[in-house]
């Protein structure tokens, strides 16, 4: 079984083997996000980051944006990236196409044949989008999801209306245990599975199968969300036979207690879940004939109404949006569509149409975001086939155009002609400006130039962890950690902190602190699980906090300092060819490799600017032409 990890890691040169020593020894491998390199689409990179300050212990490093979004229902610390969505293809799932899950590159839907005599689930490998396995299941699979490193199904027998969950392994493809009487919906979430036993919510261990709490709900509820350590269930209600939404229950996932409940008059049947709350259809108390999008905050507040959004079916929270299904009702969406409402401003600027949707009763849920190669994957009623879209970074900059979803954290950046060659302006993220000069059949930056989202830093706490500290804004879980938590440690500030099983290929595990839509990590060697004064170290060492202008601010004790090989970035697209530019103290002793046979150059420009460039595809043409135009003119630093 080929997974994403292995795809891109090969492409990117990143060997398969423990990079420890290496990784002990100085700078590691510089990671790039799933779509930069490796032939893949310019569009998924992950969201910026830039840097701000960096001091000495007792001091923060501090990362931030150049963009400070106004406060609104669920607005992130950092604007999203500004979106394209588009239909890419169809893949054949051999079977009636269901429900819909996705993670760590691939994905998951419940198919069966239209007599009900034989289900399965598929699963596609969301790079090559081929299928790869599928897997027999005795009922039909009303819903599906993965996580903890098992796909998890709810199955209904029909022929004795029995219930059951299924946990499937992702790696094996073998059904591994079977837990009798438990139905969806179902969430995975660090604390363990979330899923309905009669009218209670239940958290099931997701290694020994046993339930470890139980939540009396009185009936059966709709929906389950999972969010930020919180889960959300919606309740279901019942009165004079008919079926509706009841109140909102807030749940504490580690502790297993029921936080509040939310009066709401919801209007759906759906919920998702982000960090900072969750998203649900709803009726407005000003007009109760009228419903939109409601947001539910987590930090306690009153719900608020979030968007204009009458047909509001959401069903994931990914890349800054709130994707939802779109009905008829809604002047400018599609009816039976795709869209993203952007959580910052409440505007809904990426859509597409897919043939068509899958019964949204019989399918939990309908479609899937798959976060590696940020792609949609939806059913199709009554068919076979499962659509997918891309979501691509959109290039207008019309705040009123369809495509265009302004945000100032990728921008096409004006250009002009000298002599032969064309000419940019770009302001790294410490200050930093030059004017790059290259080729106008390059066409760079006409895809955007977009900060580098990963910085390298260094610090030495405890010998169980290296000395490196990767930070990005945005989740890295599928990415370089995609197993389980193993080790929760307590933080002096109250951080979430835990040591995670490290991805196929990287590292045994990674000391891992959320702070808000951040991850901080730290690699650490195979026997860290047993050396908890180290971890315990590691986490009282940090200090961390993401602020409400974009900030994040973390110090140790001892000191963090940014690696000099990894100092801040920009990543330019173009035609044929993707560049990583950094400004370093002095690269001029560095060695520069201009051989395009193994589709990559790097070099040193101006003593301070480090190109790392690699082609798209196959393309040796574009690197040549690179090599043989681009200069850094007019460099300053602040």
């Amino acid at each position: 079984m080929t997974t994403l990890d292995e795809h891109l890691r090969r492409a990117d040169e990143i060997p398969v083997d423990d990079r420890w020593e290496e990784i002990q020894a100085g700078r590691p491998h510089r990671f790039h996000p799933a779509g930069f390199f490796g032939g893949r689409s310019w569009g998924t990179v992950v969201a910026a980051l830039l840097i701000a300050a960096l001091a000495i212990a007792g001091v923060a490093v501090a990362f931030r944006h150049t963009y400070q979004p106004r406060p609104s229902p669920g607005s992130l610390s950092s604007p999203p990236r500004p979106l394209d969505v588009r239909i890419a293809g169809r893949v054949d799932v051999g079977g009636r196409a269901g429900s819909v899950a996705a993670t760590n590159g691939q994905v998951w839907v419940a198919t069966d044949d239209s007599e009900l005599e034989f289900a399965a689930i598929v699963r596609i490998d969301a790079l090559t989008r081929q299928v790869e396995a599928t897997i027999p299941v005795e009922g039909r699979a009303l819903h599906v999801t993965a996580g903890d490193g098992a796909v998890w199904v709810a199955v209904v027998d029909g022929r004795h209306a029995a219930l059951s969950l299924v946990r499937i392994d992702q790696r094996t493809d073998r059904i591994t245990g079977v837990i009798p009487d438990i139905s969806g919906p179902i969430v995975v979430d660090p604390s363990g599975v979330w899923a309905v036993a009669g009218s209670d919510v239940v958290r099931i261990d997701p290694q020994t199968l046993t339930i470890e709490a139980r939540i009396p709900m009185g009936t059966p509820p709709l929906d389950i969300a999972a969010g930020g350590g919180w889960i959300w269930v919606l309740e279901q209600q019942v009165q004079d036979d008919v079926v509706g939404a009841g109140s909102i229950v807030q749940i504490d996932a580690n502790a297993a207690t029921l936080s509040r409940s939310v009066d709401l008059s919801v209007a759906g049947t759906e919920l998702a879940a982000g960090v900072e709350g969750v998203w649900v259809n709803g009726w407005r108390t000003d007009d109760p004939h009228m419903a939109a999008a409601f947001f539910v905050p987590s930090s306690g507040g009153p719900p608020q109404d979030a968007a204009g959004v009458y047909n509001f079916r959401p069903f994931a929270v990914a890349e800054g949006r709130v994707w939802f299904v779109s009905g008829p009702h809604d002047p400018g969406l599609p009816e039976g569509g795709i869209c993203g409402l952007n959580v910052t401003t409440g505007a809904v600027y990426s859509c597409a149409k897919p043939r068509s949707i899958v019964d949204l009763q019989l399918a939990h849920d309908p479609a899937a975001f798959e976060q590696a190669t940020k792609t949609l994957w939806v059913g199709e009623y009554e068919s076979t086939f499962v659509t997918v879209i891309e979501t691509q970074r959109s290039v207008g900059s019309d705040p009123t155009s369809a495509s265009a979803d302004p945000s100032p954290s990728t921008y096409p950046p004006p250009t002009h002609l000298e002599g032969a060659l064309e000419v940019m302006a770009v302001t790294f993220p410490d200050g930093t400006t030059a004017d790059l000069a290259f080729d106008p059949s390059l066409e760079l930056g006409r895809h955007g130039v977009q900060i580098a989202p990963v910085v390298y830093a260094e610090s030495r706490a405890a010998p169980a962890c290296g000395s490196n500290v990767i930070s990005a804004h945005a989740s890295l879980h599928g990415q370089i950690y995609d197993g389980r938590q193993v080790v929760d440690v307590a933080s002096a500030d109250g951080t979430s902190v835990g040591l995670w099983e490290g991805g196929r290929g990287y590292l045994p595990y990674y000391l891992v602190f959320h702070v808000g839509g951040w991850d901080v990590l730290v690699p650490c060697e195979a026997d860290a699980a047993e050396r908890r004064d180290d971890l315990a170290t590691w986490a009282s060492a940090f200090r961390a906090a993401s602020t409400d202008d974009g900030l994040l601010r973390f110090s140790s004790d001892p000191r963090v300092t940014l690696f000099p090989y990894d100092g801040p970035g920009l990543l330019i697209g173009g035609a044929g060819v993707h560049l990583d530019l950094t400004v370093e103290q002095d690269c001029s002793g560095r060695h520069d490799d201009t051989d395009v046979s193994d589709y990559l150059v790097q070099g040193c420009f101006g003593d301070r600017i480090w190109l790392y460039a690699q082609s798209e595809g196959r393309n040796t043409d574009s690197l040549a032409t690179l090599i043989n135009t681009f200069e850094v003119r007019s460099l300053n630093r602040p």
